[in-house]
């Protein structure tokens, strides 16, 4: 019996019946969206919406530029402002395997309705069975495209930019440890049947930067220090700095990178804050070093 199996096809099952019996299904991801949370909150909804059920996706704030476009007319993505359960909803997590990554104006919905959960990392301990978590996943987005094929939803050319955007976000256009023969395979189909714009979405997901971006990075790259004879690479942005540039936490999407790409670094660790008060860490290791536990002692991870 697989019950308490989130990996297999009966966690598919278990979270298909829950979005299958409702009456509409609101799909929220974690705050901050990246790529894959975004696109695997729209490629989501955007298969239950073609399969003739009503799907909403659920966004709190500004989108990155970079995955902006994303956000076309159409897309079935509401702001979460506007958004109230009725009666008849289920809500379903994805990419957001923690609760207290979903965006504050959210939460509340969660756990008056139906609830599933779609997550590459380990799911916490939700109030529901509904719930496919494959930790060694290369994306969420590879998950849905796994329930797309279980229920034969079939696939638009919105929603394989959707998931290819997912994809080549998280595993760093497959150069990421998680990127498996399965990630391959779900990306194959994407071109061979979405017809995907591939060179498009690189440059809006990885080249193209504001001008703003792009002085918020000259901040970024002064403040940097070194320790452990530069294994270790701290960068961080302030208050001041995000104000002065007129940017956003948006605006410094993963600028952990700066320091990780960095030769000789092991860890890499970005800290940021907009605003007084509360501070953020991003951090990225190299090799053996596990940043994902450290960050878990710290309450975060992901």
């Amino acid at each position: 019996m697989d019950r308490f199996d989130t990996t297999g096809a009966g966690a598919i099952r278990r979270v298909l019946s829950v979005l299958c019996a409702a009456r509409r299904v609101a799909v929220f991801a974690h705050e901050h969206p990246d790529g894959d949370a975004l696109g695997s909150s729209l490629a989501l909804a955007g298969f239950l919406r073609a399969a003739g059920h009503e799907a909403v996706a659920v966004r709190h704030g500004a989108l990155p530029d970079s995955i902006r476009f994303l956000d076309a007319p159409g897309a079935p993505l509401v702001e979460a402002g506007g958004f109230a359960l009725r009666e008849g909803d289920a809500v379903c997590l994805v990419d957001c395997h923690e609760a207290s990554r979903v965006p504050a104006p959210l939460r509340r919905f969660v756990g008056p309705a139906p609830l599933a959960v779609v997550d590459h990392h380990v799911a916490a301990d939700y109030p529901t069975e509904a719930v496919y978590a494959v930790p060694d996943a290369s994306s969420t987005a590879e998950l849905v495209w796994n329930i797309a094929r279980e229920a034969g939803w079939p696939l638009s050319h919105d929603i394989a930019e959707a998931l290819w955007t997912g994809i080549v976000t998280d595993t760093g256009r497959f150069s990421y440890p998680s990127t498996r023969p399965s990630t391959l395979r779900c990306a194959a189909d994407l071109l061979e049947r979405g017809a995907v714009r591939t060179s498009f979405i690189a440059d809006e997901a990885f080249h193209l930067v504001s001008r703003r971006r792009l002085r918020l990075r000259e901040r970024l790259e002064r403040s940097l220090e070194f320790f452990d004879g530069g294994r270790i690479a701290l960068a961080s942005l302030g208050p001041r700095d995000y104000a002065a540039e007129d940017a956003t936490t948006a605006d410094s999407e993963n600028f952990v990178d700066v320091p990780r790409f960095l030769r000789g670094v092991r860890t890499a660790l970005f800290l940021y804050s907009k605003n007084p008060g509360s501070t953020n860490l991003s951090m990225r290791t190299a090799g053996d070093l596990d940043a994902a536990a450290f960050c878990a002692r710290l309450g975060g991870g992901g």
